[in-house]
């Protein structure tokens, strides 16, 4: 370890554990930055700690995995609490992989990534094009905030080579994402383009989204995005014994809003009282796929959305599809579920144009 006036540099092997009994140690941040840094192929691992009212102007308020340049590393985190930090990129900033077990994670805030912002480089003449593996398992995630979107995680290119890249790959499992919030405060007036994904925003990069047995509950986006909003093509979202209840976005999707080529897979999940709305376009209540460039349906949008044995009732959409609304070459189906009670201006269940 190296000890700057501010910060523990982890370029090695790591673990940080509380020690007080049979509770969790906490330790009272203030306005000096992140923590922790971790380069070098370093390996930080945290366990039994509460971190609160940490805050950072220009990082991450806890930890920095990878910076200026540095090779990142990797960041384990179990039974810890994150409370009422600000950090810029949220409470983690991360190049590398994470694995977060068993955690709570509260009203935190930032500018891009309430908890966790993830970047996405691809160094060059590089041959290794995986990109970071952010893993949240048996957690409670609740009421977290980011005014550029991604009121949880935000994940983004960082460099030049992002297309050829296999890009980032975001699981969830086993746990409650709940009040998570995409907005900014200053603009609550109108719909704000970048506030989007109230949950998780992906921008400019390629991802994998995997969510099992897992609750999203309340969650909101001022823009587009309830829940997952992603703006590259090619993104795959899969949600599998999962509730989605009561989420809203001010744009598109109540849900999700997902870009071309993509695909949805929906299994063995309820989607309930989901609400978009947006005047003057066309949305989707539950999932909406529209136009990298702003349009909300791309016509040669060629993605391919699956529900198998769902319930969707009551989700509402303003204007067109109260459960989906996609281009007219997306390939949609839906099996074994029950789809009833949806209400939207035009098409009830599936809006699509051409």
């Amino acid at each position: 370890l190296e000890y700057p006036l501010d910060k523990l540099v982890i370029n090695r092997i790591v673990n940080v554990t509380g020690d007080c009994g049979y509770s969790v140690c906490e330790l009272q941040g203030g306005e000096f930055g992140p923590l922790f840094t971790v380069r070098g192929g370093g390996i930080l691992g945290i366990s039994k700690l509460a971190f609160t009212n940490f805050r950072s102007q220009g990082q991450a308020s806890v930890v920095m995995n990878g910076e200026a340049e540095q090779d990142a590393g990797a960041v384990m985190i179990s039974d810890c609490s994150f409370s009422h930090n600000h950090g810029y990129y949220g409470v983690i900033y991360t190049e590398g992989d994470v694995i977060i077990r068993d955690s709570i994670m509260t009203a935190n805030t930032a500018q891009y990534g309430g908890v966790l912002h993830v970047r996405y480089v691809v160094a060059m003449n590089s041959e290794d094009y995986d990109g970071p593996s952010i893993s949240i398992s048996g957690s409670n995630v609740e009421g977290n905030a980011a005014v550029e979107g991604g009121g949880v995680l935000y994940c983004e290119c960082g460099s030049n080579d992002c297309a050829r890249g296999l890009g980032c790959e975001i699981s969830v499992s086993g746990s409650n994402l709940k009040n998570n919030l995409a907005k900014d405060p200053l603009r609550s007036s109108e719909i704000t383009s970048g506030t989007d994904g109230g949950v998780v925003r992906v921008s400019k990069v390629a991802a994998t989204i995997i969510v099992n047995n897992s609750n999203m509950e309340n969650n909101t986006a001022h823009g587009e995005g309830g829940v997952v909003y992603s703006d590259q093509k090619d993104c795959i979202l899969k949600i599998t014994d999962s509730w989605m209840v009561n989420n809203s976005a001010e744009a598109n999707g109540g849900v999700a809003a997902v870009d071309r080529y993509s695909c949805v897979l929906i299994t063995g999940s309820v989607m309930f009282h989901n609400h978009a709305s947006l005047n003057g376009a066309v949305e989707g209540g539950s999932l909406d796929l529209w136009s990298q460039n702003g349009a909300v349906v791309n016509a040669n949008a060629e993605s391919s959305i699956t529900i198998n044995g769902s319930i969707a009732v009551d989700n509402n959409a303003s204007q067109a599809g109260g459960v989906l609304c996609c281009s007219l070459e997306s390939h949609v189906i839906i099996t074994e579920s029950r789809v009833m009670l949806n209400s939207a201006e035009v098409c009830l269940v599936v809006g699509q144009l051409p």
